[in-house]
């Protein structure tokens, strides 16, 4: 026995070599004919150019890891990638190379309906994590419930109007660009924050998103959103940027309306002219809209300003009364009803410091820091049609609000303590 312990040792250890050994899976070439990356296998380490040939599908199983040498891609040509994780299974794609250098991309070249849920982008190429370009008819893209985290550029894409791209409950932080989605896209229920520039939308939909922190670091003047041609910006916080919203030259048809737009450097900057109605525009520290256009003024009425005082609104605003090569904006009359709410709701929380809502997006929950000299709070959730959701009571300064049952979307959270009350947006994931 004394001499069979030492071999059996020796045996043991070679198997876990053997099993470290076979602990990646190295990938290459082209993939001819439908195939599947299972957690078994993983992680892959992409060590040279990977195509996905036409008509092939590309299957990836939720945990499965995929790691990418410098300079390399996974390109989709004219098949198609489905990479469905799950909320405890995330599918990971990153460098293999710490820090890396070149990067690498997932590039979608007129590629058929692919789909990515629960997936985790981080490390990629100036290219973008990912990158689309389609000419395809019915050619669509998803992308749900995933994360883009330190990318050189997030997400990058182009379709012609006979292809769509859906981004939904996706998070999009510390990247240099976060999004660049320029034809026939819809971004919904998306958190855009500590990015160089958080999203750059043209012919596209921004929707029940919260823009934040984008651009403070950037001292060529960041931007949470830049809105091109044909963009529809709808009810989304844009809080806390370098600049909230900025409209390119020729973006006449961009149209921002039911937006909470605070706290920002500027609040918006226009180089075109905009359809700009029921936004929440004011604190904002420099200006809250500068009108950077030549031909023609701006009607910019039935915008909430956080005053009636219409001196003070127009000190807030940079045109042609600060610079004659400018319009002139029109701001009268002004919104009086807070119609940036769509239920008409009043948002009169006067003093944030007495109301907390976290974590903001939510999922499940929502933890509430409420004034501690008042008793017996009534709290309800109203949805954006004024409908009631949920209504409790609570003596509590720290409440755990189960929101496990709503909708995704933008929420209305309403105290009502002593005869005060005080309000709050929050979104459901």
């Amino acid at each position: 026995m004394r001499k069979i312990k030492p071999f059996l040792a020796i045996v043991a250890l070679l198997i876990i070599l053997v099993q470290t050994a076979k602990a990646q899976t190295p990938v290459s070439g082209g993939i001819y004919t439908n195939a599947t990356w299972t957690i078994l296998e993983s992680p892959y380490i992409v060590t040279a150019n990977v195509v996905v040939f036409p008509g092939v599908t590309l299957t990836i199983e939720p945990g499965v890891t995929v790691k990418f040498e410098n300079n390399t891609r996974l390109e989709i040509r004219q098949g198609r990638i489905i990479a469905i994780g799950n909320i405890n299974d995330s599918i990971i794609f990153t460098s293999h190379v710490m820090p890396p250098v070149d990067g690498w991309n997932i590039k979608l070249n007129n590629d058929s309906s692919s789909t990515f849920k629960y997936c985790i982008f981080s490390f990629s190429s100036a290219a973008g994590a990912i990158s689309r370009q389609t000419s395809n008819i019915n050619c669509n893209l998803e992308i749900k419930n995933s994360s883009f985290k330190n990318d050189p550029v997030a997400l990058n894409t182009d379709a012609t109007q006979q292809s769509y791209t859906l981004i939904d409950s996706c998070i999009f932080k510390n990247n240099t660009q976060g999004a660049a989605v320029n034809a026939y896209v819809t971004v919904d229920h998306s958190n855009f924050s500590n990015n160089k520039l958080g999203i750059t939308i043209s012919y596209g939909t921004l929707q029940n998103s919260i823009i934040d922190s984008n651009g403070l670091t950037d001292t060529t003047g960041g931007v949470g959103v830049y809105a091109g041609m044909g963009t529809l910006v709808n009810n989304c916080i844009i809080i806390n940027n370098d600049i909230g919203i900025k409209a390119s030259t020729g973006s006449s048809l961009a149209t921002f309306t039911k937006n909470d737009i605070e706290n920002n450097n500027y609040g918006i900057i226009l180089l075109s002219i905009a359809n700009i109605h029921c936004n929440k525009i004011c604190n904002n520290i420099l200006f809250d809209l500068s009108y950077i256009v030549t031909s023609g003024n701006l009607n910019a009425d039935n915008n909430y300003w956080c005053t009636n005082d219409l001196n003070e609104i127009s000190a807030r605003i940079y045109d042609g009364y600060d610079n004659v090569l400018f319009g002139l904006v029109n701001f009268n009359p002004i919104d009086t009803t807070q119609c940036y709410l769509s239920s008409g709701i009043k948002d009169n929380n006067t003093d944030n410091s007495l109301f907390e809502v976290f974590p903001n997006p939510a999922f499940n929950y929502i933890n509430l820091i409420l004034p501690e000299n008042n008793f017996g709070k009534i709290i309800k959730v109203y949805n954006l049609m004024g409908q009631l959701e949920l209504i409790s009571e609570t003596e509590n300064v720290r409440p755990e609000i189960d929101i496990s049952g709503l909708n995704k979307g933008v929420y209305i959270i309403e105290i009502i303590s002593n005869d005060k009350i005080i309000r709050s947006k929050f979104i459901k994931q």
